[in-house]
């Protein structure tokens, strides 16, 4: 698969990285907000990155969803988010080894975001969120408080699925 092909979309292939049933899973991501990674991005992640694709069932994925929220232009934005993935495939990532995607790229990402998030209102409760914190939370909007929406989906589950059975009927007609 070409570097152009696996920024342009997500396509589950077979990996030659340990196997997913006895290797721990790691999930991480990385914003697009500058024009480069530097060196504290590179010594502080990249290169755990890099070796955890050998012993771990690695997703890795370039999180311009979450960029949004710094207040980049749609054309600077896609520009940025397509160099930040080729940089990743630079410092050593292999897509042979590990899954990198684009966050926009999985549509059910987001949804797994915004709707619970609406209906649960747990946003709202992002822990270690102080008085400033909140008020740049309030100035930035609605996509700055789905970041703890989207780490609190993927280990509360059940809980949100709970609170969403309410609604489950509204759209079913």
């Amino acid at each position: 698969m070409s570097g152009s092909a696996l920024i342009d979309s997500f396509e589950a292939r077979p990996r030659k990285a340990a196997s997913p049933a006895t290797s721990p899973r790691v999930r991480s991501g990385i914003q697009p907000t500058a024009d480069s990674f530097h060196l504290g991005n590179y010594l502080g992640a990249l290169r755990n990155w890099v070796m955890l694709q050998e012993t771990h069932d690695a997703f890795y994925c370039v999180v311009d969803l979450h960029a949004i929220t710094a207040g980049h232009g749609p054309a600077l934005l896609r520009s940025r988010t397509r160099v930040s993935a080729a940089q990743l495939l630079a410092v050593g990532l292999d897509a042979e080894r590990c899954t990198l995607f684009v966050q926009s790229h999985l549509p059910a990402h987001a949804q797994l975001a915004w709707v619970p998030g609406c209906i649960t209102g747990s946003a709202s409760r992002i822990p270690g969120c102080g008085n400033n914190a909140r008020a740049w939370f309030a100035a930035a909007g609605r996509g700055a408080w789905t970041v703890g929406d989207s780490r609190s989906a993927r280990r509360h589950q059940d809980r949100r699925r709970a609170a969403a059975e309410p609604l489950d009927g509204l759209h079913r007609g």
